[in-house]
């Protein structure tokens, strides 16, 4: 009779605290109204630009190059050769978008490394990132010597 009893209580027992514990969040969380929304009112954009804003030039300095390399090499201090292309300064060596000459791009799955586009996966003197030379090995998915 005890083992009978036993089998009854767990079941019910469990019952009574899962109803429990679902009333209390239904009671803590049910009720309570969504948080506002700030993105949906307007924003207080009626504070007037400052005159010394308004006189300055937006655009940064290395777009006022106009097929003049001694500012391209001046405003570089990198010690890497900068290149006036289309009014910027660009590095030919690893400018993807100007790799080697202006407006030479490299494609989707290439790099420009030195000036030449090279795909970093396969290229045995640039493996995975450039001038990474496989001296032993094949370059495979970026890694030299990968079996």
């Amino acid at each position: 009779m005890i083992r009978t009893m036993k089998l009854f209580v767990k079941p019910i027992l469990f019952t009574i605290i899962a109803a429990t514990i679902a009333l209390t969040l239904i009671v803590n969380f049910g009720g309570s109204p969504p948080p506002p929304d700030h993105l949906s009112e307007p924003a207080d954009v009626a504070r007037p630009v400052s005159r010394f804003l308004q006189q300055t030039n937006p655009r940064p300095a290395a777009y006022q190059c106009n097929r003049d390399n001694v500012f391209c090499y001046i405003s570089a201090g990198t010690g890497r050769s900068m290149t006036c292309c289309n009014k910027k300064c660009v590095d030919l060596g690893y400018d993807n978008e100007n790799c080697g000459t202006c407006n030479k791009r490299c494609a989707f799955e290439e790099t420009c490394c030195n000036g030449k586009c090279v795909n970093l996966g396969y290229d045995k003197t640039n493996c995975g990132f450039c001038n990474n030379w496989c001296m032993p090995g094949n370059c495979v998915f970026g890694m030299c010597g990968y079996a």
